[in-house]
């Protein structure tokens, strides 16, 4: 099926943008913890 496809390609992209926001919102503050 492609729709089930498009689905987890979907949401694996989604996970993907979760991870990067977090990893850049690390980033942005420097504080030492």
């Amino acid at each position: 099926m492609v729709l089930s496809f498009l689905l987890e390609l979907f949401f694996s992209l989604l996970l993907v943008l979760i991870e990067l926001s977090c990893r850049l919102r690390k980033t942005d503050r420097f504080d030492p913890v």
